[in-house]
């Protein structure tokens, strides 16, 4: 028997959520409930894991973003605190969606609103789906839910920016673009970048992206370009490629313009 991925309490038929993924409030604003994902569920090809809904490889599953739902999110938590945090970023995430406001004009009371909101959503997101790595780590989760105001945990950083073209995608990703001035083994950066977790979301023209790195000496980096970091952690500016040039989607190059440098 499945259980909450928040609270921990055993999900069964009577108290389990009907939690839809992409809010439901999101989903009639935009016309999204009868839209078919066409990459709901990916798969690993050549041992490269093929990347969520952005993905050019054929699903394994089609459904609609209506049917796109949590399997383990208890209605306590679902019609409790999840509730009040739909609650405190409606004022704002459709002018940024609709980039009638734009993410650099967020105030500190915004962005951390917006920083919750958008790790609660990589958390059921990350539950969710037969991804096989590059999860919100469970141990964050629990952080999360158990923090006294529902705290994004330490060290992990969470990024918006707004698309020129407005779409509705998501990703796990496994790639990084790293950076170190320290002698690591190989083995060693294996190891760290398969616990590490980059998860990518869109809505209409806002982009986020909640990321981890396990390591202590480290800093995030993005490009110039790569949007406002919502959380407190310290931000390297890249200055050594420009994603934009690279990738026909300014999604995509959102998605590698955040890096992260060890030492």
């Amino acid at each position: 028997m499945k259980k909450c991925c928040f609270c921990g309490i055993k999900c069964t038929n009577s108290n389990r959520a009907k939690e839809h993924i992409i809010p439901d409030h999101i989903q009639k604003r935009y016309g999204l409930p009868k839209l078919e994902i066409n990459n709901s569920h990916s798969r690993i090809v050549k041992n490269d894991f093929a990347g969520g809904h952005i993905s050019i490889y054929e699903p394994e599953r089609r459904m609609t973003f209506s049917g796109f739902l949590a399997g383990a999110v208890c209605e306590n938590c679902n019609n409790g605190w999840m509730s009040n945090l739909e609650k405190s970023v409606i004022p704002f995430i459709y002018e940024l969606a609709e980039a009638r406001l734009d993410v650099r004009e967020l105030s500190p009371q915004q962005r951390s609103s917006l920083a919750k909101w958008a790790f609660k959503t990589a958390s059921v997101l990350s539950d969710s789906v037969t991804a096989p790595q590059n999860k919100v780590l469970i141990s964050h989760i629990s952080e999360f839910y158990k923090s006294a105001d529902r705290c994004v945990p330490n060290r992990v950083a969470v990024f918006a920016e707004q698309s020129s073209e407005r779409d509705h995608l998501w990703s796990l990703s496994p790639t990084w673009m790293v950076s170190t001035d320290i002698d690591l083994p190989k083995e060693l950066l294996g190891d760290l970048s398969r616990i590490a977790y980059k998860v990518f979301v869109q809505i209409e023209f806002l982009m986020l992206i909640v990321c981890y790195w396990p390591f202590n000496e480290l800093h995030f980096t993005r490009e110039p370009w790569g949007g406002e970091q919502l959380t407190s952690l310290e931000v390297y500016e890249s200055q050594d490629i420009n994603c934009l040039n690279y990738f026909g989607k300014k999604s995509e190059a959102f998605l590698m313009s955040i890096g992260v440098h060890l030492g």
